[in-house]
């Protein structure tokens, strides 16, 4: 089935207002590096960028459940 002109329209606009692109400068070598590891263990830098984002929060979550569980027992 072929997307339509006001799918797509949608969906740039559903894009537009939910995600966020990050991005971050780093030297040539280390991308080159980091592309090829990316390749060899066949997942792409999107894929590892975002599970690190997101294993971040996680952990990040932990620590605020932590402090306040231990603010409430003090």
């Amino acid at each position: 089935m072929e997307i339509t002109e006001n799918q797509l329209k949608a969906k740039r606009e559903w894009d537009r207002t939910n995600l966020k692109t990050f991005s971050c400068r780093i030297k040539r070598d280390y991308a080159e590096y980091f592309l090829a590891y990316c390749k060899a263990n066949n997942t792409s830098p999107n894929q590892i960028l975002k599970k690190c984002v997101f294993d971040c929060i996680k952990k990040y979550g932990e620590e605020l459940e932590a402090q306040e569980k231990a603010e409430k027992e003090n």
